[in-house]
């Protein structure tokens, strides 16, 4: 545990911003596209992630407690009692993360591609999206503060509108390749984005969780028939 959070946790949305940057740098979209498109890949990550922990539920010395457990205030807006917020913060968390890595990557080729710096700036930049997620910055993001306050509708607006920005970068996409993709050297990016939802979706038949798969189950198949999309348009791209 790192505090009160796995470590498993903080392992996982790195795997997801290296895999969506990854697939963001393939596809033909301009810089400023690539946090949105990576945060949006947290979202669909885990609108079936959270809602298997917080069902999966074990007796513990302390009591009955979820293998992630969330406890929302009274008018906090939920989606199977997790907090809308939440959703939204993937997006806020692996947006930064890949912003951060960006520019990263920028003061790695100034400095002629350093050796010590191309080992900071990654470790750095986590350190530095987790900072700007813990600012005010944050809070305007999830509910429009000051002007609303946590538990409004401006939560659910705010994750609409992370949607929306994703919509537009689509468009802007097009398929429309800059690079190859192939499937001997990037079948790890498969086998995170797609890997994740197959094993939480097993989880959710195993376990009889089948009042999660009205959620679990409509944003995994969007999220791998898109990643699916992107890759065989890199397929054609290589081929080409």
């Amino acid at each position: 545990m790192i505090f009160n959070v796995p470590a498993s946790v903080p392992v996982m949305e790195y795997l997801v911003v290296y895999s969506g940057l990854k697939l963001a740098d393939a596809m033909k979209i301009p810089t400023w596209c690539k946090p949105i498109f990576v945060g949006v890949m947290g979202v669909l990550t885990d609108f079936s992630l959270d809602p298997l922990a917080v069902s999966q539920r074990f007796a513990t010395r302390e009591g009955v407690i979820g293998r992630w457990t969330w406890y929302p205030g009274a008018s906090d807006i939920q989606v199977h009692n997790i907090p809308v917020y939440n959703f939204t913060g993937w997006f806020l968390l692996c947006g930064f993360a890949a912003v951060f890595l960006l520019l990263g990557r920028w003061w790695h080729k100034k400095t002629g591609y350093n050796s010590t710096v191309g080992f900071v700036y990654p470790p750095l930049s986590m350190l530095l999206s987790l900072g700007v997620l813990v600012s005010p910055l944050s809070s305007f993001l999830l509910w429009l503060a000051p002007v609303f306050k946590k538990g409004s509708i401006a939560e659910v607006i705010m994750l609409c509108f992370a949607f929306a920005l994703f919509v537009v970068v689509m468009i802007i996409w097009r398929g429309r390749m800059k690079s190859a993709l192939s499937l001997c050297e990037d079948y790890p990016v498969l086998m995170i984005l797609i890997g994740f939802h197959v094993c939480n979706l097993l989880f959710a038949v195993i376990g009889s969780y089948w009042n999660i798969l009205y959620i679990t189950l409509p944003f995994a198949a969007v999220h791998i028939l898109l990643i699916l999309c992107i890759f065989r348009r890199g397929l054609r791209f290589e081929q080409a």
